[in-house]
């Protein structure tokens, strides 16, 4: 039996919420900006990145398959 773990741990700097429940969205979809007011993005830099390596590695769960972690932004347990 095979089992995948994700952790997605980035936190705004200051941020009390710290690294909260669905933080991972803005980042998947690139829509940081989608919600200005959000309380989990307070003290976020601007111009975050939109991980497509995380897109991928989540498509590939998705499809069955193993993922494939080949990229400095992710980490493989």
């Amino acid at each position: 039996m095979e089992a995948t773990l994700m952790r997605f741990d980035w936190a705004a700097p200051g941020n009390p919420y710290g690294a909260c429940h669905c933080i991972d969205v803005p980042f998947l979809f690139g829509t940081h900006g989608a919600a200005p007011g959000a309380a989990c993005l307070a003290g976020a830099p601007e111009g975050l990145p939109e991980i497509t390596d995380l897109r991928r590695v989540r498509a590939q769960f998705l499809h069955g398959e193993r993922p494939v972690v080949d990229t400095p932004l992710l980490t493989a347990f």
